[in-house]
């Protein structure tokens, strides 16, 4: 019986156990593995006892037992002294396992516990088997912002879909080569071309609100918001003549929105274990993805049959049909893989960001009037012109709430790196090579060493010189929403030229406010932001058009 016990449970679990750890094979794989090993015991015990039942019976008594002893003595060893970031401090279940750091990016709580862990246990903290939180400024230049900035981790391997686009590229070189196919549709010149669509989707946002206002006005902002992002996304992203949804003129029947958040969330959950993701993302629970992957397949097929020869849509950009384009255009499998996100960071990040900022704006009233007061004084006929759009960005205050809304609306826990080969030094401590590491950027927007007074507050007169009285502290190197380095974000220029546009024209159109029912306290309860921003409570506004 002992021998028995050898040769089916303590050998092949040492074994697996050691091949995991130097091999780090993908869910999949394990898998399969799994089940071959299954399939061997039922044949083995079958033609001993000849009972088919009995057999698989046996096997999976062994399986199970396999399994156990495979996580005991994974945990054990992710606990001992002898694992490499032993010595650094964090709760033992998340020594142990992701598991727990999963769920809470699932329900959108991630980045207020990783941030509750810092004060607890210091400046870095372990909160994974081979993941470090480090709370420090300090590190921010080497993990991101230089030239030898680290390689993105496995959280960013989006199962078993395709990585070969911008936000999957977990290596510099591989992510530079696409980059500079991206970079050409965020130049001035592109962001010029594209003003004339952002000035008529814009009109058709503010038609959309006075066309869903109920008896007495009142109006789901936030849906209005995200209808308008996607739908001018769509035509950004697709051209003119090939985005057959849209969102503010028939409402949402295929959910795409909904499924966004899903597959975004989806994302960075199991992106907390890479390896469950493997085994998920082709099962019925990565359904969303799934159809935002469709959908993005669906749309391609039907751009490709325009194949304008100067278009200045992104898709003119990954299939190099602009004119001057020195690279190959993408495959069919890279080019949807560009497209969905493309579709999700253009249509969901922008409208999140603007959402959370008109409810800022709105529940601190001083702001709201201090705004409307300096976009009154600037444009007098209250519209803005295609000509003034560049002029935004030189209005103050404008600037100051659009600054304040990313602080307060990038609730991320942080951007995860690998350390590289030979280790480094961080935050005055030696990580070894292999580490998974980060800065959480939710920490260190809401930190009183950053951002002081009331840290957790909306007030954009932070960001201005003694803006909230004397010993007003704004850091701007805690001022994270889009990173920077190798890997920051090449849509910022536009992201926030939309931002001003929608902000300044939803102010210069209606006088806004909360509705007697609206409660502020529970839609912020209900806001989960785990990089995407998911408002359980509809943020409902009293829309007056103003006498212009």
């Amino acid at each position: 019986m002992s021998d028995l016990i050898t040769a089916h449970v303590l050998l092949p679990s040492l074994a697996a156990c050691i091949y995991f750890y130097h091999c780090e094979p993908r869910g999949h794989q394990v898998a399969l593995a799994a089940l071959g090993t299954f399939c061997l015991l039922v044949v083995q015990d079958y033609a001993c006892t000849g009972q088919v039942i009995l057999a698989i019976v046996h096997a999976l008594v062994i399986q199970a037992k396999q399994i156990v002893l495979i996580i005991l003595a994974t945990v054990s060893y992710r606990l001992s002294p002898l694992h490499p970031l032993a010595r650094y401090p964090g709760p033992v279940l998340d020594k142990s396992t992701s598991l727990r750091l999963a769920y809470l990016a699932f329900i959108g709580q991630r980045a207020q516990y990783v941030t509750e862990l810092h004060e607890r246990y210091g400046r870095i903290v372990r909160i994974g088997p081979n993941k470090l939180s480090i709370n420090s400024l300090d590190v921010v230049h080497p993990i991101y912002g230089s030239s030898q900035a680290y390689d993105k981790s496995e959280s960013y391997r989006p199962g078993l879909s395709a990585e070969g686009s911008i936000f999957f590229a977990r290596k510099k070189a591989e992510h530079a080569r696409i980059k500079r196919i991206w970079s050409g549709g965020f130049t001035s010149a592109a962001i010029r071309q594209w003003e004339g669509t952002i000035k008529t989707r814009v009109a058709e946002l503010i038609e959309c609100v006075a066309r869903r206002r109920d008896s007495r006005g009142a109006v789901n902002l936030s849906e209005c918001i995200q209808h308008w992002s996607f739908d001018f996304t769509g035509e950004w992203v697709l051209g003119q003549g090939t985005h057959h949804v849209e969102l503010m003129r028939d409402g949402d029947p295929e959910g795409v929105v909904e499924s966004g958040h899903k597959a975004i969330v989806m994302f960075e959950t199991f992106g907390e274990v890479p390896a469950l993701f493997d085994i998920l993302s082709v099962l019925p629970t990565g359904r969303a993805y799934q159809l935002v992957e469709k959908r993005a397949a669906t749309h391609l097929r039907e751009r490709i049959k325009v194949h304008p020869h100067d278009g200045w849509d992104m898709r003119s950009f990954f299939l190099a049909q602009r004119d001057g384009h020195n690279y190959p255009p993408m495959n069919e499998v890279d080019l949807n893989a560009n497209t969905v996100v493309a579709f999700e960071a253009g249509g969901d990040t922008t409208a999140g960001f603007i959402i959370i900022t008109m409810f800022h704006l709105l529940r601190y009233r001083q702001a709201y009037d201090k705004l409307k007061e300096e976009l009154d004084g600037a444009f007098p006929t209250g519209s803005v012109s295609v000509e003034e759009y560049s002029h935004l960005a030189e209005l103050p205050y404008l600037s100051a709430v659009i600054n304040e809304g990313l602080r307060l609306g990038a609730a991320f826990p942080s951007f995860p790196r690998v350390v590289p080969k030979g280790g480094a030094m961080l935050a005055g401590e030696f990580v070894p090579e292999g580490t998974m590491v980060g800065v959480p950027i939710y920490t260190q927007h809401y930190s009183p060493d950053n951002f002081w007074p009331e840290p957790r507050e909306f007030r954009p007169e932070r960001w201005f010189k003694d803006g909230l009285g004397p010993g007003t502290i704004t850091r701007q190197a805690a001022f994270m929403p889009f990173q920077s380095g190798p890997f920051g974000c090449p849509g910022k220029a536009l992201g926030l030229r939309l931002m001003s546009v929608v902000i300044s024209t939803l102010v210069l159109s209606y006088d806004l406010s909360f509705p007697p029912d609206f409660d502020p306290e529970a839609f912020l309860d209900g806001w989960i932001n785990t990089r995407t921003n998911i408002f359980r409570i509809s943020l409902r506004v009293e829309a007056k058009r103003r006498p212009w």
